[in-house]
């Protein structure tokens, strides 16, 4: 049997079984072209050619590490044949859930980064928001966080600054109820349910604070020892009820802060 007819055999073989696992593929293989950079769909063609591509890589590479010996007996073509058939079939086969994978994974890896360079930008937005809120810059501070919250909804930082803002500016329902939205979202926001604390017992809601007081700590001890030195605690600092949610806790508190501020929200 001649070379050019061991190769035509084997091409031939290898379309064959691109075509047939193809069918149970997809036909969807595509190729972009250099200058337009548009994508052409080869459909079957596509499984035609990378059926022949698989059969004649495979052929040769059994050759070369003598896994098969050419062909010289009398079946050698349909040796042959099969092998194209097979490498053809497990080509596209091999190259669909490789293509699929790399799909899965790239499309993963975008999201990925599209959530860190979210994240990034909006609590860059909400440092200069807390940078205009110690300098009292109120308007602007509050335009700062809310284009942060809307870069990410998720930011817990630009959430909390945006009802200091609130706070600082005489509009305490509101700080709570930007609050209340964050935390519906985020129940275990431990810094966000111990500032709206702080804001419930401002407005005179005693109870209502000191609930979320003891949700915080136990979310977090830390604010055991916090909640001893704040302030806005002041009018509830000898309340028995606010003496045993803080000090109950206060023995696993991580450390003593003293607010020097008079901004009284962690």
């Amino acid at each position: 049997m001649s070379i050019l007819v061991e190769l035509i055999a084997l091409v031939g073989a290898g379309v064959c079984g691109g075509f047939i696992s193809g069918m149970r593929e997809c036909g969807e293989h595509k190729i972009r072209l250099p200058r337009s950079g548009r994508r052409i769909e080869l459909g079957i063609a596509g499984d035609a050619i990378i059926g022949a591509a698989a059969s004649v890589a495979t052929y040769t590479v059994a050759i070369a590490s003598r896994l098969i010996d050419p062909p010289t007996d009398p079946h050698g073509l349909l040796k042959v044949v099969s092998v194209g058939v097979v490498a053809g079939f497990a080509g596209i086969h091999l190259l669909s859930n490789i293509s699929n994978r790399l799909i899965r994974d790239l499309k993963g890896v975008k999201e990925q980064v599209r959530y860190l360079e979210t994240t990034e930008e909006s609590l860059w937005i909400a440092e200069r928001g807390d940078d205009l809120l110690r300098d009292r810059r109120y308007e602007a501070a509050e335009r700062e966080f809310i284009e942060a919250n809307r870069v990410d909804p998720n930011n817990e930082r630009a959430v909390i600054g945006l009802a200091k803002v609130f706070r600082w500016t005489h509009r305490l329902e509101r700080s709570v109820e930007t609050l209340n939205d964050f935390i519906e979202k985020k129940p275990e926001a431990s810094r966000a349910i111990y500032n709206r604390a702080c804001y419930k017992l401002l407005l005179n809601q005693p109870s209502e604070a000191l609930l979320d007081l003891e949700r915080a700590i136990n979310l977090d001890p830390y604010y055991s020892s916090y909640a001893l030195t704040d302030p806005d605690f002041n009018n509830v600092r000898h309340d028995a009820t606010f003496l045993a949610v803080v000090q109950g806790s206060a023995d696993r508190g991580r450390k003593l802060f003293v607010s020097t501020s008079g901004e009284n929200e962690v």
